[in-house]
């Protein structure tokens, strides 16, 4: 009751983001049009390096709104909570749209409007929920009102919508938002192990759109464990405040370990191995060699389940774009990680890969064929944004599409992040979207100590810090802050990575949360929202770099040219596609689709069978692994780069603008007994699949 109580006492107060917008409106609406969207944060909070080209095509996505939203929300909780009479009485995708989505006449009213404007329209989903458009700079800054220019964010020259986006009130209540225009690429939630950020040129590759190149290549020499704990640093100092005698990172756990590690083992020996679930697997871009590199990877790490071609189908994108913003190469290692990941753990299922023609408006847009034609039970999606940096209105069509998705029996996961809490990166606090939508579930991160036998030794929160051992080689390289006085000894700590989370400043806290999660998590951002508010990730899985997937693919070297290899690769890349694999073994299990799970995970953690089905995840105390890798990431030119790796890492964190200006705080994601901020309910545990099964029944 007492979420319920405070809900009640703030539900008229405005906040002061509406209160903007309407002044917006007011101004606008002697012209006969109303403000839809707010100048971007990131326009908001600094000035334009240069003014977008007029000419310059922009793609962006009009997002209509959903006429009964409050019921569409109702719905999805509906069907997919175990405590409902309607639980898993789905809707096919024709039926949901004949319920719940815009218009044929809205979506033509917008149209009109776009070509009125000259834009070209070039899609409309099925679902009638999103437009897709272009024009060039200087059409969209007429036909919205605003202004746009160039903006530097995180090492990125982003465009951004520098005043409010306006459309004509006729259409205006229609209307939900408009994404792309302010470019917020989508990152990547995939990490290695700690390795040296050195100066050196990028490979050569010839400019062509398509096929996109293959990725640098990663090399990690040993030292290195088969499994936690196997090989022991016994040379390298030990890091003041620690234990001694800390392990190497892991080489790269293969299928047989994780499957051992979260009960799959014996799972997959009674036939339970996701057979009769496709997985579709959501991504910017397409490796060409994705498939074979999948295919040979299970020939050398799982001979007994050999990804065949029967079992992985491609539905990409014809043509790509944005490649240099949204790093495209780099995605090719998120693919791979994706794949194998899920075959790891579901080896029976299909795998339906889809590559989104960008980072930016193309995923959602992939989001959409999915969920529309209803081409896959389970959708893992290792991609993310920092929720504060969307504006409240693309926050909203986002969550349309997963209404869809829950309202008509798929599950949707998403990554939580690999960056925390944001603030080293952002300098303030937030979760990553769409994870942190009420409607899908928001995937974090563990590091999982797997024995010698493929037992689950023990899990912690990943959160890593980093220490550098300052040697000869990088003093004499000019590493930052090694200098000859201090060879031998480990520099200053830093945050350095970990599974996201927060407290949302644009959702409300679920019914499903309220008896699981701390108040104190779900009112930590009352005073601005006056709210109690969704907190993120629901779950976790192993994620850890230093305890992460062996995966094979191939990659581009300096030297011996493009050939397939094989890393350590972790994230909550890894994680989201592993609750994936999981979840379609459970679907198998139960013999139905169980569509949006968080209702069921946090029904499952009220109820008995809570101990067996999760691992509680607890503070990690004062553990760390050693890295010990090429300096340059390739050979021994020069020399080696020394990394302690801290394990649930609680201290604090540094932020440095590009003013060079530096602000630390003490992170705000901790675990704990019970629900956390760090780990969510914790982490699956061999039980999970036989409890699920148990608890939901036939």
């Amino acid at each position: 009751m007492r979420r319920q109580i405070l809900a009640a006492a703030v539900a008229a107060t405005t906040l002061g983001g509406v209160q903007l917008l309407a002044a917006s409106n007011e101004a606008f609406a002697a012209r006969g049009r109303e403000a839809i969207q707010r100048a971007s944060k990131i326009a908001a909070s600094g000035s334009p390096v240069a003014t977008t080209p007029a000419g310059e095509t922009v793609e962006f996505a009009v997002n209509l709104k959903l006429p009964n939203l409050a019921g569409a929300r109702s719905f999805a909780l509906a069907v997919s909570s175990p405590r409902s009479s309607d639980y898993r009485h789905f809707l096919k995708p024709s039926q949901w749209e004949a319920r719940f989505s815009p218009s044929a006449r809205s979506v033509a009213a917008v149209k009109a409007w776009l070509n009125s404007e000259g834009l070209t329209v070039e899609s409309v989903s099925a679902d009638r929920m999103a437009i897709t458009a272009s024009g060039t700079a200087a059409q969209v800054e007429r036909a919205f009102g605003t202004r746009l220019g160039e903006y530097k964010f995180k090492g990125r020259r982003l465009r951004q919508a520098r005043t409010a986006l306006s459309v004509p009130a006729s259409i205006a209540g229609i209307v939900e938002g408009v994404s792309g225009i302010s470019q917020v690429p989508a990152h990547r939630a995939s990490t290695t192990a700690g390795r040296l950020e050195t100066e050196r040129s990028s490979l050569s590759h010839p400019k062509r759109k398509e096929p996109i190149p293959p990725p640098e290549a990663i090399v990690e020499p040993p030292p290195c464990s088969q499994y936690f704990g196997e090989t022991i640093d016994t040379v390298d100092p030990t890091l003041p405040g620690y234990p001694e005698d800390p392990s190497y990172v892991n080489c790269g756990y293969v299928p047989q370990q994780v499957q051992g590690a979260y009960g799959v083992t014996s799972q997959i020996e009674k036939g339970i191995d996701g057979s009769g679930q496709t997985v579709a697997i959501l991504d910017a871009y397409a490796a060409t060699t994705l498939y074979e590199d999948a295919h040979h990877y299970s020939e050398l790490n799982e001979p007994s389940a050999v990804l065949e071609p029967g079992d992985f189908s491609e539905q990409v994108s014809p043509k790509f774009n944005d490649e240099e913003l949204c790093e495209a190469s780099g995605w090719s290692v998120e693919q791979t990680l994706d794949v194998e990941t899920v075959h790891a753990i579901a080896p029976g299922a299909k795998i339906l890969y889809v590559g989104a023609k960008n980072c930016v408006t193309g995923l959602y847009k992939a989001l959409h064929e999915i969920v529309d034609n209803h081409e896959a039970s389970i959708i893992s999606n290792s991609w993310a944004g920092i929720e504060l940096l969307e504006s409240e209105r693309e926050t909203r069509a986002g969550e349309s599409i997963l209404l869809m998705a829950d309202g008509t029996g798929i599950a949707t996961e998403f990554a939580a992040g690999d960056e925390g809490d944001d603030f080293s990166v952002a300098g303030f606090n937030s979760p990553d979207s769409p994870g942190s939508s009420p409607y899908t579930t928001g995937v974090g991160g563990t590091v999982v100590k797997i024995g010698p036998d493929n037992e689950n030794a023990g899990e912690v929160g990943w959160s890593t810090s980093a220490s550098v051992l300052c040697t000869t080689n990088l003093a004499e390289l000019h590493y930052p802050k090694c200098k000859s006085s201090k060879v031998g000894t480990w520099l200053k700590s830093s945050y350095a990575y970990g599974g996201g989370g927060g407290t949302s400043y644009r959702n409300p806290e679920p019914s499903y949360q309220f008896e699981v999660v701390p108040f104190g998590l779900a009112a930590r951002n009352a005073a601005v929202t006056h709210t109690f508010n969704r907190v993120e990730p629901d779950i976790s899985m192993m994620a850890d770099p230093a305890t992460g997937l062996r995966v094979g693919e191939t990659m581009a070297f300096p030297e011996s040219g493009v050939h397939y290899t094989e890393y350590a690769l972790g994230g909550t890349s890894l994680a989201t596609p592993m609750l994936s694999g999981l979840l379609a073994d459970t679907n198998q299990a139960v013999g139905a689709e169980l569509g949006f799970i968080n209702p069921l995970l946090y029904a499952l953690d009220e109820s008995s069978y809570a101990t067996t089905a999760y691992n509680d995840i607890l503070p990690a105390g004062k553990q760390y692994t050693v890295y010990d890798g090429y300096a340059d990431g390739f050979n021994e030119e020069f020399g080696r780069f020394v990394t302690a790796l801290t394990l649930g890492y609680e201290g604090t964190e540094e932020y440095c603008n590009y003013n060079s200006e530096c602000f630390k705080q003490k992170g705000i994601l901790k675990a704990a007994p019970g629900f956390d901020s760090m780990t969510g309910i914790g982490a699956p545990a061999a039980g999970f699949i036989p409890d699920v099964k148990a608890f939901v029944g036939p």
